[in-house]
């Protein structure tokens, strides 16, 4: 594999992922965050289909037991779970505070993979990430005059949720994914987190309603399918290749990259202010990644 690989591999994962993010911060505006989340998450698992039995129809052997129930835990948190409290967070905060907010997913991977996988948690990656930290307080923080602290403090406390999570779910499964077949892999971890979806349903009472929600005139097939389910497929797969290349935690910072396409899409096609903290908060954050990666 050429040098450089794996760094293309993160950054174009991240500007994949801020088209997806404008794409779900529009259609959350009718469908509900868990319901959403499942939608792209079945989307996602069909896209995945052709490619596994047309190139490792054969591969599933290959996994053991417990590589096996490692993407599958990992697809529960990460692709169920995270992603919901993501949608949850991204509705509250909108897309530009909440693209600033996922910058704590790099400090969570350094400490988990530190922990877990015995990476280095170097000098320069803990200051990078002590300004990611800086640079999303910053953009974070509301007037207190603008009555609505107990809505953004909300939507920060599922964003940091989403972020240990999506963390967590990632630095779990390396090993796993570092070794396994390709997009068998990415498949088991899509199928646990849908399957935990349905179940979901099924126990608050819901499931009848979620299928009825494909069917309403209300329903943004065109926004769900082809501007979320489309580059969220070519988004992840590029995310699993990255961490495959890379060191987890590089990849998680080069992954951050998307915090300023968000905040550039969210401007044009959401309307959302690029006010001065906002802009300062991005800054610095970005400082911590350029630290990171230098």
């Amino acid at each position: 594999m050429n040098p450089g690989i794996g760094e293309i591999c993160s950054v174009a994962c991240a500007l994949l992922w801020a088209i997806v993010t404008i794409s779900l911060k529009r259609a959350g505006e009718t469908v509900p965050p868990f319901e959403l989340n499942l939608f792209k998450n079945i989307g996602i698992a069909l896209l995945l289909l052709p490619a596994v039995f047309i190139f490792e129809f054969d591969t599933w052997k290959l996994f053991s037991s417990s590589d096996t129930w490692i993407l599958v835990l990992s697809g529960v948190v990460g692709v169920c779970i995270a992603d919901w409290f993501l949608l949850a967070s991204l509705n509250l905060l909108g897309a530009g505070r909440s693209a600033i907010l996922d910058c704590l997913y790099s400090p969570f991977v350094f400490i988990f993979a530190w922990f877990a996988l015995e990476e280095q948690l170097t000098l320069n990656r803990i200051v990078g990430g002590l300004l990611v930290v800086a640079g999303i307080l910053m953009a974070t923080v509301p007037d207190r005059s603008s009555g609505k602290v107990q809505k953004l403090s909300r939507g920060i406390a599922y964003g940091i949720a989403a972020m240990v999570s999506m963390a967590g779910a990632i630095v779990l499964a390396k090993p796993v994914l570092e070794k396994a077949p390709f997009f068998a892999a990415m498949e088991i971890r899509m199928l646990a987190g849908i399957t935990t979806g349905f179940l979901g349903l099924i126990v608050v009472g819901k499931f009848r309603m979620f299928a009825k929600l494909s069917t309403s005139p209300k329903f943004p097939h065109l926004r769900v399918w082809i501007g979320i389910c489309l580059p969220a497929f070519f988004a992840m797969c590029l995310w699993i290749q990255g961490y495959r290349l890379l060191e987890a935690s590089v990849a998680s910072i080069l992954n951050q990259t998307s915090t300023f396409f968000i905040l550039g899409l969210a401007y044009w096609f959401l309307g959302e202010k690029l006010n001065f903290p906002k802009v300062l908060g991005a800054l610095i954050s970005f400082g911590g990644v350029a630290i990171v990666v230098l």
